[in-house]
């Protein structure tokens, strides 16, 4: 079904325009010194970065209308018999940003001269109901961010909250940055982000804030942050749109080089670092944070008006220490001594002998697991650990990370109608993690080599339909180098005397093509498009591929209660065990004598195409690719109904199947769930057995018949907004409103 609807969208588009979220646009009225509009007015404007030029005549209701626009600088020339021409200098067009200008003719007469005004206050929005903000190059560059990235502006934006929803499950830490991020109450994985019109989202996160390439903020010429109200040209969310632009070389050549240190010179101790004092009695010190952020960009012509280039390399270096917590032995329990808090108050400990000697069955301490135990560092963090027989060790760790981001595009302007460029993009990342205890090896290293490609074609056909197309591919690749490539036998209530993270990798190749054009017919600006997006999620999971055991009391008989029995009899008095202190007392007394109560086993299967399955072997990788094939075509039309309001209405279809699995091992019940759980409770309601008519559930391959994950062939998005810029010319409207094109009120709908 997904290549009759490319092939429909395709089809389409070259019917129908639209334009892309990587471009923007200008329009406006022109009227005479009277009021009167001014038709046939010959407009013409300029790019001054590379010198092309488009044209255009106003129509009967003296409107004119760019679409399609590159962002950038422009200068803008209006012409008519009669009239003294108009120059406007310095207009800057923002990305994805409809701006406004109206001309008025201030001379009649035949005298030859031109009037010069300003371009300032155009970026007021008449055009429709988006609410968010542009950035230009010199916020980007100037304004002071933690780690230098750009998209992290959005969190600046009205609206945004960041609630500390971290995901776990799919990769993410505990740090509230990974799906954080609430945007006018959508859910934190609704934002969509764009590098040059291409997809750049994190497939699997679909982190709100970060993409899954590096923008650095030296590589970006302009951004512009939908927070609510998008267009039917917006795709894949109900939360922000973030468009972002890469730079483009100009005829003159620019560049920089940079440098951005930051150490822990002004820095505070942790409250915890404070609380913990080394062998001399003195508190751990701050942990270090060295950052250096260093680079260079240059762009200019290869070929003056033509041919032009940009390129932009950063690195990052931090050197830096994380405060770590580990849960340890205290000096008792290294030596096979248990201590536990009697019902009378007082601290009591018991040797191992009569640990021995009591415990029916215990044999002997377990040299082994003492050997084991009195490996860990001696603890130096009382607030933490059981308070009995463990407490905590805290330490700063080094940690050293390197990043390196490279960018460079091309631009060409074959002439005034038709410009194409290509951009490139990669990025290598070592990210070194904490050690289990000082003097370890790292416990994972985290590995990124993403990289991206984005080519386009603007191409203005005639003066009223233009076409824009975009081809892409992000192809994110992250990988946790972890170092418990081995079965351990960990103990209840501290911490495993060795690391025990896994590897896992991911490659996420995002392919996308989309295809816009806009047509201009009189007081209306149809848009018309489609995108094709396919996505792969291609992993490698250690994660469930060892055994694993431990030594844990409450899978013993009555959950360790024989272990505890001889010091919980009524006859020892106020010697008795304290409740509270059974637990302790237990997975300690389990430990030192090294019972192994736990064993997990785990088993991994692949499947063969007759539908059989082989066994993998222990400590070999779980093998996932889940892929994704979506589709999606709109129209939308903006009416200038009248000279102060403007009606854009349209609608989306997002053609989204499931996603799949390609190696086979997708699985489905033979019973829709919902129904089994139907006729259930239709059987009870009918004095019926709750099985009363139903198979017994089982499990289908994909391949084998199975049901695709879900049903979500229903993505209609409607959208209808309207801009009304109310004149204020005299009186409370003027005192309200500001005066002409100074106020704009906007309403929106959307699906």
């Amino acid at each position: 079904m997904i290549r009759t609807l490319v092939s429909s969208i395709l089809a389409l588009s070259l019917g129908l325009p639209a334009y892309s979220q990587s471009l923007t646009s200008l329009n406006g009225k022109i009227i005479d010194p009277t009021g009167a509009v001014v038709p046939g007015s010959t407009i013409v404007l300029t790019n001054t970065d590379n010198n092309t030029h488009r044209e255009q005549q106003s129509d009967s209701s003296g409107d004119y209308v760019f679409a399609a626009l590159q962002p950038g600088n422009y200068k803008l020339l209006a012409k008519k018999s009669g009239f003294s021409n108009i120059s406007v200098q310095r207009i800057s067009l923002l990305v994805n940003t409809p701006s406004t200008l109206n001309l008025t003719f201030e001379t009649v007469g035949a005298v030859a001269q031109t009037i010069e005004v300003s371009a300032s206050g155009i970026q007021l929005n008449t055009t429709d109901a988006t609410i968010g903000n542009a950035f230009g190059t010199k916020p980007i560059t100037q304004l002071p961010f933690e780690g230098r990235r750009a998209d992290r502006m959005l969190s600046l934006q009205p609206g945004i909250s960041n609630i500390g929803d971290s995901d776990t499950v799919n990769g993410g830490s505990n740090v509230a940055t990974d799906r954080g991020g609430v945007v006018n109450g959508g859910r934190s994985d609704q934002s969509n982000l764009t590098l040059d019109g291409i997809d750049i989202n994190n497939q699997q996160t679909r982190e709100p804030f970060n993409g899954a390439l590096r923008v650095t903020l030296d590589s970006v010429q302009e951004f512009r942050v939908i927070t609510s109200n998008a267009n039917a040209d917006s795709s894949r969310g109900s939360g922000a749109q973030i468009t972002l632009i890469t730079r483009s070389g100009t005829n003159e050549t620019h560049g920089a080089a940079y440098w951005y240190v930051r150490n822990k010179m002004f820095n505070a101790n942790t409250f915890f670092n404070n609380l913990t004092t080394n062998a001399a009695g003195q508190a751990l010190p701050t942990p270090k944070l060295n950052r250096n952020i260093y680079g260079g960009r240059v762009g200019g012509p290869v070929i003056k008006n033509k041919l032009f280039y940009f390129a932009n390399w950063e690195g990052q270096q931090d050197r830096l220490e994380q405060s770590v917590i580990r849960t340890v032995p205290r000096e008792n329990m290294r030596n096979g001594i248990v201590d536990y808090l009697s019902v009378g108050g007082a601290r009591i400990s018991v040797p191992g002998s009569e640990l021995v000697s009591k415990i029916a069955g215990a044999g002997s301490l377990n040299q082994a697991a003492l050997t084991v135990l009195r490996g860990y560092p001696a603890p130096n963090d009382f607030t933490t650990g059981d308070g009995i027989n463990t407490a905590g060790f805290r330490f700063n760790s080094p940690l050293r990370r390197r990043y390196n981001t490279y960018v460079a595009k091309i631009d060409y302007v074959l002439n005034d109608r038709n410009r194409v460029f290509a951009r490139g993009q990669l990025q290598n990342d070592n990210e070194g993690n904490a050690p289990q205890f000082p003097g370890l090896a790292p416990n994972s290293v985290d590995l990124n080599n993403s990289k991206g490609l984005a080519i386009g074609w603007d191409s203005t056909i005639n003066n009223s339909l233009i076409s824009s197309t975009r081809w892409g591919l992000t192809r994110q690749g992250v990988e946790t180098s972890g170092i418990g490539q081995y079965v351990v036998t960990t103990f209840r209530g501290i911490d495993s005397p060795v690391g025990l993270t896994r590897s896992f990798r991911r490659f996420s190749p995002t392919y996308n093509f989309t295809q816009d054009f806009t047509w201009t017919k009189g007081k209306h600006n149809i848009q018309f498009g489609g995108s094709v997006r396919v996505f792969e999620n291609d992993r490698a999971n250690y994660a469930n591929s060892f055994f694993g055991s431990s030594i844990n009391s409450s899978w013993m008989t009555a959950s360790g209660g024989i272990l505890s029995a001889p010091w919980n009899d009524a006859a020892m008095g106020a010697s008795r065990i304290n409740a509270g202190s059974r637990t302790s007392f237990n997975d300690t007394t389990a430990a030192i004598l090294g019972l192994v109560t736990q064993v997990t086993s785990r088993y991994n299967y692949t499947p063969n195409p007759d539908g059989s399955v082989n066994a993998q072997a222990p400590g070999s990788p779980v093998l996932r690719n889940f892929r994704g094939e979506e589709a999606e075509m709109y129209i939308s039309d903006t009416w200038k109904a009248t000279r102060n309001l403007t009606i854009t209405g349209g609608v989306r279809y997002m053609h989204w199947p499931a996603i799949y699995e390609k190696n086979g091992v997708q699985t489905s019940t033979n019973i829709r769930l919902s129904e089994w759980f139907d006729t259930r409770v239709a059987n009870a309601g009918n004095g019926l057995a709750g099985n009363t008519g139903l198979p017994p559930i089982s499990y289908q391959l994909a391949n084998k018949g199975g049901r695709p994950l879900y049903d979500n062939l229903k993505n209609w998005s409607p959208r209808l907004a309207m801009a009304y810029a109310p004149d204020g010319k005299s009186g409370l409207s003027k005192f309200l409103f500001g005066g002409p094109g100074k106020s704009v009120i906007r309403a929106g709908f959307g699906i």
